[in-house]
């Protein structure tokens, strides 16, 4: 009430200092990220046991939005990643390396009624839309989400606003001339449809980005049911891998709980590589806050055509902010 006051004798003009210094706050960018830790061991048949305790992605990042005109929104993210374990991010001592590592996400675009764009260095919509089953933390699939050929860097990204559920987008990697002189502008396009609780996606990275490369395609379903959710991804690449994931996860109460199978059938498999590999993944998770929590998670590889078989327990805790 005594704000209310001195603000109603003042002129008209004039700002009180609290509803200044509110404006000035909220003009202020967000800074969030997070710290990861995590031991991991690794068993390899026919070659032994290992373990190590490293950083497993941790980022500290900056974003803003604010309105450009009625409808229209302006917004930014910078994100970049470093590591928690070491002092040198490229694990020397000589000191040339240290502090953040690498950029993660960086990009600037507009968005209101006729949809989003953005322009920068993002996650294209093939790995946003496709890769639903990529849930763990430290240990997952053998090969997932990883079949889009075009990059995050040099990315321009527009999608539609929801159209009865569905949602169109397009991405192009902008490359220089190959050494023939074309362009090799990569392109990702695709849809997603939503209804109540079930969404599909479907994207094709036409791979012009990445020399030598063939066409990604990927499929995706999710199902969310109260505590219990469902999600399924298949992807193909001609003369690279066709990939299968199916995950199921469940969360009681501050406790989460995850398990997944993937097949992973590669094409004209190197000589003493495998022609098949699955992956059995498990995780248990708890919640000690909103802003902490803990985990422990594992993955059990199987290959054929004499390939070694490996096992991956990760035990490791996260703090965001």
């Amino acid at each position: 009430s005594a704000v209310a006051a001195a603000a109603l004798s003042t002129s008209a003009f004039a700002m009180d200092p609290a509803s200044e210094l509110a404006a000035k706050l909220d003009s202020m960018p967000t800074v969030y990220g997070n710290i990861q830790l995590a031991g991991v061991y690794a068993d390899v048949d026919n070659v032994g046991s290992d373990y190590t305790f490293e950083d497993n992605g941790s980022t500290i990042g900056f974003k803003h939005s604010h309105e450009i005109a009625p409808g229209v929104t302006g917004f930014f993210k910078a994100e970049f990643e470093f590591n928690a374990t070491q002092k040198d991010s490229d694990n020397n001592t000589d000191g040339d390396n240290g502090g953040l590592d690498e950029t993660d996400e960086t990009y600037i675009g507009v968005k209101g009624d006729f949809g989003q764009v953005w322009a920068g260095q993002n996650d294209t919509l093939y790995e946003d839309w496709i890769d639903v089953t990529d849930y763990y933390e430290a240990t997952g699939a053998y090969v997932s989400g990883n079949l889009t050929p075009t990059g995050e860097e040099r990315i321009i990204q527009y999608t539609t606003p929801s159209m009865a559920g569905l949602t169109a987008g397009v991405a192009v990697q902008v490359n220089s001339r190959d050494v023939n002189g074309n362009h090799r502008n990569g392109v990702v396009a695709g849809v997603k449809y939503s209804l109540d609780a079930l969404t599909v996606a479907l994207v094709a990275d036409t791979a012009d980005g990445s020399l030598g490369a063939d066409t990604a395609i990927g499929f995706s379903a999710t199902y969310e049911m109260d505590n219990l959710g469902v999600a399924f991804q298949y992807e193909t690449q001609d003369d690279t891998v066709d990939l299968y994931s199916l995950l199921g996860t469940y969360s009681m109460g501050a406790n989460a709980f995850a398990l997944s199978y993937s097949m992973n059938d590669f094409d004209n498999a190197a000589l003493g590589s495998a022609d098949e590999a699955s992956t059995v993944s498990a995780q248990a998770l708890h919640n000690l806050s909103d802003n902490m929590y803990v985990y422990v998670e594992g993955s059990v590889v199987d290959q054929d055509n004499g390939a070694n078989d490996f096992s991956l327990l990760a035990l490791g805790a996260t703090y965001v902010f």
